[in-house]
């Protein structure tokens, strides 16, 4: 049986990077965009629903920025690898 393969969430307030990335994945046979979102506060709504292995992060966003987001998902979901094991 072979593994699943890691669930990507990518947050970005950029349209056309969040169309490249998501195109570049869908080449690839591992990871696997399940969602994305145009800023912190929509990704932090998606979490739950979601259940990301991996989520991508602008830094630089409207209403919650990446640093921001980071930390408030550090709360939520403790069991996501830190950002030095990926």
């Amino acid at each position: 049986m072979s593994p699943e393969p890691i669930k990507v969430l990518l947050v970005d307030d950029s349209a056309v990077v969040r169309h490249l990335v998501s195109a570049q994945l869908a080449k690839d046979a591992g990871p696997v965009m399940i969602g994305v979102a145009a800023n912190g506060k929509i990704a932090l709504n998606r979490m739950h629903s979601l259940d990301p292995d991996v989520v991508v992060l602008d830094v630089e966003m409207p209403e919650l920025d990446g640093l921001r987001t980071l930390a408030e998902i550090r709360k939520s979901h403790p069991l996501l690898p830190p950002d030095d094991d990926v």
